[in-house]
């Protein structure tokens, strides 16, 4: 064998080595259309899914596309994946090809699944109310007619007439009366 660093003597190869047998993994996906059941008619025959692969510490980069549609019932799972490269971990996530009307929100993670929304960009409006149209004025009104403000209505006045004597005369008889049914109730007792 040839020293470390140099190149083996033609017609010699290097021993093969085979790599690690590492563990492998599945990414499922889903797609939902949230445009109530394609109301607009807008929904396409396909969309274009692909998976997206980060070794630990590398760049992201596409490993795989699909085609979704109803015939797959808009899933499919990208299975076989490798879940380590050279020792390090790789981690997946799916990414739409945008689509013209839609926007895309997608949810969920490598292990248990990601789905994929898609809603319209513009609301769908399955059946538009009909009002007829308001009549127009002829002429705008510049300036709205001004009405009186209405007057307070008056009110009769309580309490103000009574003066200090006439309050202490009106205490003065109550008083007596009191006193004089006191009495005349003691003398029904005895």
């Amino acid at each position: 064998n040839p020293p470390p660093g140099e190149n083996p003597p033609p017609g010699e190869n290097p021993p093969q080595v085979d790599p690690p047998d590492y563990p492998k993994t599945k990414v499922p996906v889903e797609k939902v259309w949230a445009d109530q059941e394609n109301a607009n008619g807008e929904r396409p025959d396909f969309i274009i899914v692909k998976l997206m692969a980060q070794v630990e510490g590398g760049p992201e980069k596409e490993v795989d596309r699909i085609l979704l549609r109803p015939g797959n019932k808009w899933k499919y799972t990208f299975t076989d994946l490798p879940m380590k490269e050279d020792g390090k971990n790789i981690s997946y996530r799916v990414e739409e090809v945008p689509l013209e009307g839609y926007t895309a929100t997608i949810t969920g993670n490598a292990q248990e699944g990601f789905t994929i929304t898609n809603r319209p960009k513009t609301p769908t409006q399955v059946d538009p109310p009909k009002y007829p149209n308001p009549p127009k004025p002829n002429k705008p009104i510049v300036n709205p007619p001004k009405y009186p403000k209405p007057s307070k209505p008056a009110l009769p006045k309580t309490g103000d007439g009574i003066s200090p004597s006439h309050l202490a005369m009106g205490t003065l008889a109550l008083g007596c009366g009191l006193v004089g049914l006191g009495l005349r109730r003691r003398r029904h007792v005895r």
